[in-house]
């Protein structure tokens, strides 16, 4: 009922080291971790770039802080009288070990994928787009959810990876691909919006019904500066699947200037930006849904009628 997703996490591990690794424990560090590797390669290096120094809080010279080549541990502790610690705090803190449960054999020139993690019954949202500034006439599809205790995660990041979802296609478990996508690293509490490719059963089609310009203004030549510009729209919504889909509809007027007024029955609509408006409904399965509402974008002079208009409702 695309309801809840069941999520297995796969790591997938190739050795071109040269040698064979026999019985071997598997880990996995996510997140950031590059400043702690380039700490541990100068720890062990001589002072390339010359010796280290750090401000003396005292009397704000520099001194000497001598680190041998192996004492990783001197060497932290003399950056951390550097100006710009807060960047290796950063670097030290934002990341995970994951250990994969067993061993493993994997000869050279040889790949496995072994199993992370696994989770059931994990909430999700199916939800479908439309917006023609970025999709053209093509409704999207995309399936949401958050690495937090309400959806069973939480406890620990999600690597970088490539998530591929698959829906039951029968009662005997068979599964049908659905689409799939690269993510970057997930930390704990952050949403993820999954794009899975057109929506091919569900189709929204709008309509301009009329269209007129008023209001004119002139100025002191008789020359217009101003004007309004009235537009009347029709939105259909057709769902030929057999589940309720929750529809969100994007409309740009590539103007700041303008005022919206949905017809009678319409959903509610939100103002997304300066320049869209966006309406969420949801459409029962197998059935067509219509609204219709007018738009109002206003032009030179007339630009005002919104500004006397928030102060008079105290916006």
């Amino acid at each position: 009922d695309e309801t809840t997703m069941h999520l297995e996490g796969y790591v997938r591990v190739s050795n071109n080291s040269g040698d064979d690794y026999e019985d071997a424990q598997t880990r996995l560090i996510v997140g950031r971790i590059h400043l702690l590797d380039q700490i541990a390669e100068l720890a062990r290096k001589p002072h390339v770039y010359g010796v280290p120094q750090a401000i003396d809080t005292r009397t704000n010279e520099y001194k000497t802080v001598w680190v041998g080549n192996t004492n990783l541990e001197g060497f932290v502790g003399g950056l951390e009288q550097l100006k710009r610690k807060e960047v290796r705090k950063e670097g030290l803190s934002e990341y995970f070990l994951y250990t994969i449960e067993g061993t493993e054999t994997i000869p050279n020139e040889w790949g496995k994928r072994l199993m992370s993690f696994e989770t059931d019954d994990i909430p999700v949202e199916s939800l479908c787009k439309y917006d023609e500034e970025r999709w053209g006439d093509r409704t999207i599809r995309f399936l949401s959810f958050a690495n937090d205790k309400d959806h069973k995660l939480g406890e620990t990041p999600l690597p970088d990876g490539t998530f591929r979802i698959y829906s039951r296609a029968d009662e005997q478990g068979h599964l049908s691909y659905v689409g799939g996508m690269g993510v970057k690293y997930i930390p704990v509490g952050e949403e993820v919006e999954l794009e899975l490719g057109p929506a091919r059963l569900v189709e929204v089609r709008p309509a301009l019904l009329a269209y007129q310009t008023t209001n004119y203004r002139f100025d002191s030549e008789g020359d217009i500066n101003g004007w309004d510009e009235i537009r009347s729209w029709k939105v259909e919504i057709v769902n030929t699947r057999t589940l309720p889909v929750k529809v969100e509809v994007t409309r740009g007027f590539k103007w700041p200037y303008w005022t919206l007024k949905p017809t009678s029955g319409s959903p509610a609509y939100r103002k997304h930006d300066a320049t869209h408006a966006r309406f969420e409904l949801t459409v029962p399965p197998r059935q067509t849904q219509v609204f219709e509402y007018e738009v109002t974008t206003y032009y030179g002079a007339r630009q005002g009628v919104l500004s006397d208009t928030s102060i008079k409702t105290g916006n």
